[in-house]
Order: C-alpha cells, then sequence, then structure tokens
C-alpha cells in the first residue's frame, strides 16, 4: 500500500512573497511514511531529488567557501565533509536548534522545506553568509509530492523585493542562487 501524503494538494500563491505553496501542509508523520516508501521501494527517490552539484559553476562557488564552520542542507550526501542535514533522513531545519553561528550556510532544494520563510529567518540570523539554491524547474512540483514550495520565474522580483537579499545570480535556466549576508 502507498502512504497518501495528502489527500487534497492544492497550490496557493502568497501575494507577497510570490511563492507557491501546497494547502494544507502535510503531517510530518505522513511526509516520513511516504519518504521511507520512496526509498525503500522505489528508485523515484533518487532519480527526482534534484542534485545541484552536477553544475560546475556551483563547484566552483563551494571551493570559494573557507572555514570549518560551515552547515549544508538538503543534499543526500555531504560535499563539503562539514555538519549536514540531509534530506535522506527527513532531517528539517526547524528540528534543530543551534546555539552557536556559522559562518556559511548553504541551503539547496528550499522546495522541500516544511516552513520555508521561518526557516530562511532563522539561518539568517544564526550565520554570516547564507547561499540559498532554488530550483526553478516546473517538474519538481508538478511531479514529487514532497515539494512543498516553488518559485516561479515569473515571481523572481516579487521574492527579491520581499526578503532583500543581498544578490541573486542565475546559475542557469534552473537554478537560483541567492546570498543573504549580516
Amino acid at each position: 500500500m502507498i502512504p497518501v501524503v495528502n489527500p487534497v494538494k492544492t497550490w496557493y500563491e502568497s501575494v507577497e512573497t510570490g511563492l507557491r505553496y501546497v494547502s494544507p501542509l502535510p503531517t510530518y508523520n505522513s511526509l516520513k511514511s511516504l519518504d521511507n516508501y520512496l526509498k525503500n521501494y522505489s528508485k523515484y527517490f533518487r532519480t527526482l531529488f534534484p542534485n545541484p552539484l552536477k553544475k560546475n559553476k556551483i563547484k566552483y562557488l563551494l571551493s570559494q567557501i573557507n572555514g570549518d564552520n560551515v552547515l549544508e542542507i538538503n543534499t543526500l550526501s555531504p560535499f563539503l565533509k562539514k555538519e549536514h542535514i540531509s534530506i535522506y533522513n527527513m532531517e528539517y531545519v526547524e528540528d534543530r536548534i543551534y546555539k552557536y553561528t556559522f559562518d556559511t550556510i548553504v541551503f539547496f532544494n528550499p522546495e522541500y522545506s516544511r516552513i520555508l520563510l521561518k526557516d530562511l529567518e532563522y539561518l539568517i540570523s544564526i550565520s554570516n553568509n547564507l547561499f540559498v539554491f532554488f530550483n526553478l524547474n516546473e517538474n519538481i512540483f508538478q511531479k514529487d509530492p514532497r515539494a512543498l514550495w516553488y518559485l516561479s520565474s515569473s515571481n523572481i522580483a516579487k521574492f527579491i523585493k520581499y526578503t532583500k537579499p543581498f544578490s541573486f545570480d542565475f546559475i542557469d535556466d534552473e537554478l537560483l542562487l541567492v546570498q543573504y549576508k549580516k
């Protein structure tokens, strides 16, 4: 039997931020149950989950990160060999409370965050540098039931105006790098 995340998955668009989000938000247990099913009984988990590390420009940007105090979020396996929050283990930013700050945080695939804007606000507060890589490929939110947020290319200006990042850069047609600094 396939676990059901939610019988109704409706996408809404925020007027303020331009983000599209799922409502009602699935419970943690339903997401965990679906995730376990996908990991154990399907190749779907690894094939659909986007791997931004295939892009040379991203590898170059990450090679410029100095320091030992680095946190990476939402990758299947760590690339910097530092502290790591893994989507593979169903770990979320909101489940962790850090008593110290990081020099740099790299946040991939924020579409899998349960409470994206609060996560961004929290991550900015505990880091000097926050890099967020948004996936602009519509296949993610159309095909992956775990994707709970989506930033469409038509709403990028609205999102940037709302969150006021330090800078942003298009890696290619499918990836947007947004950087926040203290």
